[in-house]
């Protein structure tokens, strides 16, 4: 395939920029509507906390698993854009709002049956039943919620990344005002705070839809067996690579309860501050996603080379800036979640730790989003799975019990995971676009399904 015309670094980053700022700050937003919602159930009772924490950690293990089967659109949607195929665009997105509605039935009978099960899992009573209600009135939300990752690649490519901003703000807004109604006894408020978020992924929903248009104006075309079978077949893995890492991170959390409960305070300072700011990276690798497709689209593996390195560097800086904010102020991130004065003292000195891990996650969750533009899904499930699994958890469990280090131990065990998987993604992105055997393997990935 022909190269299209040479871009200039000022147009790439123009480019990633325009697709990054908004994508990674509707990640943030994303994050930030739980949060929220959590902030809310801590005001309530310990046992609402523990339920509506509970409930939130069951629906986005599974949830995930969709999230990363839809992930596969963004670089089939950046490499038909790129060849200006518009009829391939309209028929992925028609085939990925179908997959919405089919993973949501499938996903939402995994959401119910874990409901169903949470007794035999040691809760206490109480924690249980409000557990419950707060997944029941979460299941509604999985529709909206994958419909939006459906549809948010195809609004940056057309310039409207703005509207997945506003769109998650929006939902935030919703949260806001619909929570002073939740109940005050245990079950109700969970189940209220669960159907206050729901409502809001809804809302989200449909302020994108109103914001884009109807994403197919001659009316939703009958499911694509054969351009769902591509989705799928990239997508995969990508749900997979998904669920190990949110499994890796609970892993951690029990380690961490079962060492030192006194610790679990300042871990889970920690860890909110380092999940919540990761999601900006992630942004940052979904639109490297869809830049690095969009190029192979056009038959320019250098450019997409070009665009994956200049989004490294912005990932490189990113991981620098969080972890010179864990060094420099871990007294006032941790008061924002925290005034327990033993919580306090340990964890500003834990949290430059954590800065250490927010750098490496956020190089690897850039990588992974390139390769993933690259059609190749199965190294990040790879990496994630050597580094986490083979890596990061044996070494942390050896540092923590064997050396003496503790929890300490578990989170160096963690960086050097993280820190594995972000050089070998690296390392799969050079190859991917230098050989000229994978390059043509790339195409097919994305040409083979049109």
């Amino acid at each position: 395939m022909p190269f299209g015309k040479p871009r200039s670094p000022l147009f790439e980053l123009g480019r990633l920029s325009s697709f990054a700022g908004p994508l990674a700050l509707a990640s943030f937003a994303h994050t930030l509507n739980g949060a929220i919602a959590l902030a809310w159930a801590g005001r309530s009772d310990e046992v609402t906390l523990g339920a509506v924490g509970v409930g939130e950690s069951i629906y986005y293990t599974v949830g995930v698993l969709g999230v990363g089967v839809l992930l596969a659109l963004e670089p089939l949607l950046g490499s038909a854009h790129g060849r200006g195929d518009g009829a391939r665009v309209k028929t992925l997105i028609a085939q990925g709002l179908w997959l919405s509605a089919a993973l949501f039935l499938l996903l939402g009978l995994v959401v119910a049956a874990a409901a169903a099960k949470l007794g035999s899992i040691g809760l206490a009573s109480p924690t249980v039943s409000a557990a419950r209600g707060y997944l029941w009135a979460r299941v509604p939300g999985l529709l909206p919620w994958l419909a939006f990752v459906a549809l948010r690649s195809h609004a940056a490519l057309v310039g409207r990344g703005q509207a997945v901003l506003h769109a998650a703000l929006f939902a935030n807004a919703v949260t806001l005002v619909l929570l002073p109604l939740a109940g005050r006894s245990t079950t109700s408020t969970a189940l209220a705070i669960g159907g206050c978020e729901s409502v809001a992924t809804w809302a989200s929903l449909v302020w994108l839809l109103v914001r884009l248009g109807p994403p197919v104006s001659s009316g939703l075309p009958r499911p694509d067996v054969d351009a769902l079978r591509a989705i799928v077949r990239l997508g995969a893995p990508a749900g997979l690579t998904l669920f190990l890492e949110c499994a890796a991170f609970a892993a951690l959390n029990v380690a961490v309860g079962a060492l030192d409960p006194r610790m679990l305070g300042a871990h889970q300072v920690a860890i909110t501050w380092v999940g919540s700011l990761f999601m900006l990276p992630v942004g940052l690798g979904s639109a490297a996603a869809v830049r690095v497709g969009e190029e192979l689209g056009r038959g320019d593996p250098h450019a997409a080379r070009r665009a994956g390195e200049l989004g490294l560097s912005l990932a490189l800086v990113f991981g620098a800036a969080g972890f010179g904010l864990f060094l420099c102020f871990p007294s006032l991130l941790a008061r924002t979640l925290t005034s327990d004065v033993n919580v306090l003292e340990v964890t500003e000195r834990f949290l430059p730790l954590a800065g250490c891990v927010l750098f490496v996650d956020s190089l690897q969750a850039f990588a992974a989003g390139a390769v993933r533009g690259a059609g190749d899904t199965r190294a990040a499930f790879w990496s994630i799975l050597v580094g986490h699994y083979f890596i990061g958890l044996p070494l942390g469990v050896l540092l923590a019990k064997g050396l003496g280090f503790g929890v300490r131990g578990l989170w160096i065990g963690l960086f050097f995971g993280l820190a594995s998987v972000a050089i070998a993604l690296g390392l799969r992105l050079t190859r991917l676009s230098t050989r000229s055997a994978v390059q043509k393997r790339c195409q097919s990935v994305f040409l083979g399904s049109a």
